[in-house]
């Protein structure tokens, strides 16, 4: 798998998460133009009578989405759709820093890792012995437990092993909020505490709701916000090939 293949799956992944977003046009508005075509197709056969009528059902549907009847549905969505997303970044990153261990050991400016011990166990080199193609990245990030979770973790794995360092501004922190509120998502319905109140602390040149919160609110995130937050992935995920690309 190279840096490139890794990109395009994130963006993939992507792709199928803005789909989501857009739910409410395939629920709603879907309908309404298929009825109002239907209601063209009676006035013009001179079918337009009050039998016939679609005009009660079309305004109906109107009336579903002006009054954000379903938001209630749709913010549930939504926040599945932040923690769809930060699962996708953090496989992501995987990905490029097993890419990173795999293709290093024949870059004289990664020669320190050729010291690097890890404790391999029979079963490891059974797995091993069945593969055409060893992961040394995989069995780093296994024996060494290198986590990908949050950003700090992140930051440390590539620095530590490869020499990376990526600055930490607001693209970072916009980030750690995701990473913050899919925990809180995933645990507790999506309900502030301390935890993550003391995790986004200190991210505060973030674009990404630069609001207040509250111990005991519920976090809900817009599609627009969402889009924010993924962009600030791919770009994270850009600057940390070229920072890897650079060494």
């Amino acid at each position: 798998m190279s840096y490139q293949r890794v990109l395009d799956n994130f963006n993939d992944n992507l792709s199928s998460i803005k789909k989501l977003l857009k739910f409410d046009e395939y629920v709603i508005d879907v309908p309404i133009r298929k009825l109002e075509q239907h209601k063209e197709f009676l006035k013009k056969h001179k079918l337009d009578t009050s039998f016939y009528s679609v005009d009660d059902t079309i305004n109906s549907l109107k009336q579903i989405r002006q009054n954000k009847s379903l938001k209630t549905y749709y913010n549930v969505m939504y926040n599945q759709c932040v923690v769809l997303l930060v699962s996708y970044f953090s496989e992501s990153i995987k990905r490029i820093f097993e890419v990173c261990i795999n293709e290093s050991m024949g870059n004289k400016n990664f020669e320190y890792l050729n010291k690097e011990e890890i404790k391999v166990s029979i079963r490891d080199l059974y797995e091993i012995n069945k593969k055409e193609h060893i992961s040394l990245g995989e069995l780093l990030i296994r024996h060494k437990d290198i986590k990908f979770q949050d950003m700090k973790s992140i930051y440390r794995a590539f620095n530590n092993y490869t020499d990376t360092k990526i600055m930490r501004d607001s693209i970072v922190d916009d980030i750690i909020l995701g990473q913050a509120a899919r925990h809180i998502i995933v645990h507790s319905g999506g309900k502030i505490d301390n935890k993550f109140l003391s995790q986004i602390s200190s991210a505060d040149k973030r674009n990404l709701k630069t609001c207040e919160f509250n111990e005991g609110d519920i976090i809900e995130f817009t599609p627009e916000e969402i889009e924010l937050l993924s962009s600030s992935m791919v770009t994270y995920i850009k600057r940390i090939i070229e920072g890897i690309s650079d060494n």
